[in-house]
């Protein structure tokens, strides 16, 4: 499967979730929320980094991510969907 191919997989399940009438968070919003997590990425190598590394955990980088996204106060939706990039091994790239 081509990297486009795979990016559209991903976002098409985030599509489906966030306007389904019973994910309580409304799609601006949520497209908010994932540029600020993106913009924490752009500004910290060390975050990057981390997310990148095949030498850090999966359990690590999933710790990472849950602190950023409390700092960050991103839904309990948005959250889910990075753990689900982090577990299938889609986050850094």
């Amino acid at each position: 499967m081509t990297s486009s191919a795979i990016v559209n997989r991903y976002a098409s399940a985030l599509v489906d979730v966030v306007v389904s009438s019973s994910a309580g968070i409304d799609a601006v919003v949520a497209v908010r929320q994932l540029k600020t997590f993106n913009a924490a990425i752009r500004s910290s190598p060390d975050f990057r980094i981390v997310l990148a590394s095949p030498a850090v955990s999966i359990a690590r980088k999933r710790l990472v991510i849950r602190r950023v996204a409390e700092a960050l106060g991103l839904e309990r939706i948005i959250l889910n969907f990075l753990l689900v990039l982090t577990d299938h091994r889609r986050a850094g790239r």
